[in-house]
C-alpha cells in the first residue's frame, strides 16, 4: 500500500497531559490515517472494512474510558462530553455504512470530518478535562482500570 500524506497529523498540542489518554488518541490518530490509506489506496472493501471496524472499536474502548474516568472525578461537563462522543460514533458508523458505496466525494467528506471532529475535540472538550485534572489534582487519578485492546496479544 502507497503510503500518503497523513490526514491527521499530531501534534504537541494535541496532549493532555494524562498518559493513558494521550496514548488512546495517538492510537485513534494512527487508525484514522490507516483507514483513510486504505481508501485512498483502494484497498479491497474487506481489508477496509477490517481497519474500518478496529477504529470504531478503538474509538469504542476510548470514549467508554473517557465518561468512565469522567464519572469517577464528577467531572462536571461530563453529560455533554458523551453527546460529543454520541455524535462521532455516529458518524463514523454513517462512513462504514458508506464505505460500500462508490462515492468517493462522500467518503473523503467523512474522513474530513471525522479528522476536523477529532482534532478540535481533543484541543477543547478533552483539553478541558485535562485542565480539570491538573486543577483538581489531589481528587483526580490518572490511573484507569481499563485495558487498552491494542496492547492486548492474540494468541
Amino acid at each position: 500500500m502507497e503510503q500518503t500524506t497523513p490526514l491527521f497529523r499530531w501534534i504537541e498540542a494535541y496532549q493532555l497531559g494524562i498518559q493513558e489518554f494521550d496514548t488512546h488518541h495517538q492510537k485513534l490518530v494512527q487508525l484514522l490515517n490507516s483507514s483513510y490509506d486504505a481508501f485512498l489506496n483502494n484497498m479491497h472493501p474487506h481489508s477496509l472494512a477490517t481497519i474500518l471496524d478496529e477504529l470504531s472499536d478503538y474509538t469504542q474502548y476510548h470514549f467508554s474510558a473517557e465518561e468512565a474516568w469522567m464519572a469517577d472525578q464528577n467531572y462536571p461537563n461530563r453529560a455533554e462530553h458523551q453527546v460529543q462522543h454520541d455524535s462521532f460514533k455516529a458518524k463514523l458508523a454513517e462512513l462504514q455504512q458508506a464505505r460500500q458505496k462508490v462515492d468517493t466525494a462522500l467518503n473523503a467528506e467523512l474522513f474530513s470530518f471525522l479528522a476536523d471532529w477529532l482534532a478540535a475535540h481533543i484541543l477543547e472538550s478533552d483539553a478541558a478535562y485535562g485542565a480539570y485534572t491538573r486543577e483538581n489534582a489531589s481528587r483526580c487519578s490518572n490511573n484507569s482500570s481499563s485495558t487498552d485492546p491494542s496492547t492486548q496479544k492474540t494468541t
